[in-house]
């Protein structure tokens, strides 16, 4: 009985579209599949498992916010990583039966003082496979938002530049990628509808409060 288990958590752990059953460690191969099938419409939809997935993900955040170990731990590291210089290029692989997927990883260091350097990372080739991660420190509440904002900010600037690029060559990646993120919503959204609507990212965007056991523990 016990053989049996263990074999079908492993056959899990295996198989990248099971990987969310492993809550305690999270897997970098969810990600990069949520990404990919996000701009489906604007790309080659995901069809048999002859084609491999290939995605990019961007890191950002405070400095010494825990941007490495949460990258580590979508490795699945356990060794203590290093402190990372300006902009660190890393990559993961996983095998699905003769698939190969691939994720490029990029984290930016310095907190906000290096930002131009998602120019690097983030450019037309891949920006319909591309991924945002903001990991902000909570145990510095009063930069939180600040910093989430900067990025933000950054992310969104950068993501219509290239759009916009694309789109003024005749690109239809832009329409697409902006039209999905659209329908996440529905047209009679709100907020998607007034005259003051909110201003919707075409990248997918993921928001990571770190150190929160140090802003449990801090005095009200």
């Amino acid at each position: 009985m016990s053989t049996k288990r263990e074999s079908t958590v492993k056959s899990r752990k295996e198989d990248a579209s099971d990987s969310i059953a492993n809550n305690s460690r999270p897997d970098i191969w969810t990600l990069a599949l949520k990404a990919r099938k996000s701009v489906a419409p604007a790309t080659n939809a995901i069809g048999s498992n002859e084609e491999g997935i290939e995605t990019t993900l961007m890191v950002l955040g405070n400095k010494q916010a825990g941007k490495s170990s949460l990258i580590h731990r979508l490795q699945n590291k356990d060794d203590v990583p290093t402190p990372t210089t300006a902009l660190e290029y890393r990559f993961a692989r996983s095998t699905r039966g003769t698939t190969k997927d691939v994720a490029h990883i990029w984290e930016l260091a310095g907190g906000t003082h290096l930002t131009s350097l998602i120019d690097i990372a983030v450019t037309e080739s891949n920006i319909h496979l591309s991924t945002f991660v903001i990991v902000i420190d909570l145990s510095d509440p009063s930069e939180a938002v600040p910093v989430l904002e900067h990025f933000l900010d950054k992310i969104q600037i950068r993501a219509n530049k290239i759009l916009d690029s694309l789109e003024s060559r005749g690109s239809k990646r832009p329409k697409g990628m902006k039209a999905f993120a659209l329908r996440k919503y529905g047209s009679e959204h709100p907020d998607v509808s007034s005259k003051d609507s909110m201003c919707i990212s075409p990248v997918p965007i993921v928001i990571v409060g770190a150190k929160y056991d140090l802003f449990r523990d801090m005095e009200p």
